[in-house]
């Protein structure tokens, strides 16, 4: 009697399961079930000349009152300005984008502590420019009207040639990762198929910083020797711009 339980059991369970793989079949397509993909990823790096300059530059005046320090510093500011204005600068594209006043001073041995000497006013601006070709005058423009300091050199892209390139750049990552999605499928005997998925993973370049380490002087009233002396010392270099993209593609 309970072997012939057990035989009835083992029987309804294997009628359940016969059941359960009908119904799977009429509402899970087998199509649904294809894991026959091919998935590769495909990378692109092109050199582009920058159509865009940046100059960063501090002007820092030193005194024993803070409105002394500021009143000083917004008088060679000014002269720094008409300077750019005069040799054909537009004055929307000068700017300061920091702007500090506080205290400065020293450790005194002596004394054995910090003694303060003074305030000092720090104006910090930049000029952004598409000539490149003018960088040289500019720097020359600043540092002889007031500035202590060029802080940076940068050439980039403007937003409208990053949007072209970045169309490039895209483009040139598809057909690397279509081409390896080709031979991959020659090599597994079959045929790829349409794509079914495509994503941009990243875009990203790097702008070209100069280095401007020498380019300073302690006083505003310090010898300065023009960039133009230099023979070449603003040359430009081509920036790197990167592109990947992730392509998923059928089988046939």
């Amino acid at each position: 009697m309970a072997q012939e339980n057990k035989i009835t059991t083992i029987s309804v369970i294997g009628l359940i399961i016969a059941l359960l793989l009908i119904i799977g079949q009429n509402y899970f397509p087998q199509s649904a079930f294809n894991t026959e993909k091919i998935q590769v990823s495909g990378k692109s790096q092109i050199l582009v000349d920058p159509d865009e300059g940046v100059i960063r530059f501090s002007i820092i005046t030193k005194e024993d009152t803070a409105k002394q320090a500021q009143e000083n510093n917004k008088k060679y500011s000014l002269e720094v300005i008409d300077a750019l204005i005069k040799i054909g600068i537009n004055k929307e594209s000068i700017e300061t984008y920091s702007y500090t006043i506080n205290e400065y001073g020293e450790w005194s041995s002596k004394e054995d502590k910090y003694v303060t000497k003074g305030y000092r006013a720090v104006n910090m601006m930049q000029i952004t420019v598409k000539d490149l070709d003018k960088l040289s005058v500019i720097v020359d423009s600043v540092m002889q009207n007031g500035a202590n300091q060029i802080d940076t050199i940068t050439y980039q892209l403007s937003k409208e040639k990053q949007k072209q390139v970045r169309n490039e750049a895209l483009e040139k990552a598809t057909i690397v990762a279509t081409e390896k999605a080709d031979i991959m499928a020659k090599n597994l005997g079959v045929s790829r198929g349409k794509v079914t998925s495509i994503v941009e993973n990243n875009y990203y370049y790097t702008p070209f910083e100069l280095n401007t380490v020498n380019v300073q002087r302690k006083e505003v009233n310090g010898a300065y020797d023009s960039l133009d002396a230099g023979g070449g010392y603003l040359g430009t270099q081509k920036v790197e711009v990167t592109s990947t993209v992730s392509l998923e593609f059928g089988i046939k």
